[in-house]
C-alpha cells in the first residue's frame, strides 16, 4: 500500500431493529438510526453534519496551535435543510464558527484554512453552497473588537 494514502474504514451492519445499524470504526462501536420516526439514536445526516462541524473545531484548534494564536475554545454549529419532497439533496447548509480568544482577522484566517483542508467540508461545499459565518470573541487581552463576518 502507498504510504502517502490515508485510509479510513468503517463497517456498518443491520441489527434486529429495522432501520438501525451497528457501526464500527477501529475499536469504537456506535448505533445510527434511519429516518423512521421516532429515532432514538443519531441519523446518518446528523452524523454527517456533526462530522463537518467537529472537523471545523478540531482543525481551528490545530491551526491556532501551529500558528501560536491564543485560543480559549471553538464552537461550530451547522444546519442542513432538505425538503420532504426530495430529502436526498440539501437545499442549504449554514455553518457558524464561534472562535473564542483570537481577533476577528485571526479567526477568519483559521476558518479559511479549515475550509481548504477538511475533506468533509470540501465535499459538502461542492454539492451545495455552504454559508459560513465566523464570529470572533476576543479575550479581554485582545484589543480587536468582537465582530462577525459571513464568508
Amino acid at each position: 500500500m502507498n504510504d502517502d494514502l490515508i485510509v479510513n474504514n468503517v463497517l456498518s451492519a443491520s441489527t434486529h431493529i429495522f432501520g438501525r445499524t451497528l457501526n464500527s470504526a477501529r475499536i469504537h462501536h456506535f448505533i445510527i438510526d434511519g429516518t423512521n420516526e421516532p429515532t432514538e439514536e443519531l441519523t446518518p445526516v446528523e452524523v454527517f453534519l456533526s462530522s463537518v462541524s467537529s472537523c471545523a473545531v478540531q482543525q481551528v484548534e490545530r491551526f491556532a496551535r501551529e500558528e501560536g494564536i491564543g485560543l480559549d475554545r471553538v464552537e461550530a454549529s451547522i444546519e442542513g435543510i432538505r425538503t420532504h419532497e426530495d430529502p436526498s439533496v440539501f437545499q442549504s447548509v449554514s455553518l457558524r464558527v464561534d472562535v473564542f480568544g483570537p481577533s476577528q482577522k485571526d479567526a477568519e484566517a483559521l476558518v479559511t484554512r479549515f475550509r481548504g483542508r477538511c475533506p468533509l467540508f470540501r465535499t459538502l461545499s461542492k454539492a451545495v453552497d455552504v454559508d459560513v459565518e465566523v464570529l470572533s470573541h476576543p479575550s479581554e487581552t485582545q484589543s480587536a473588537p468582537t465582530g462577525g463576518v459571513t464568508a
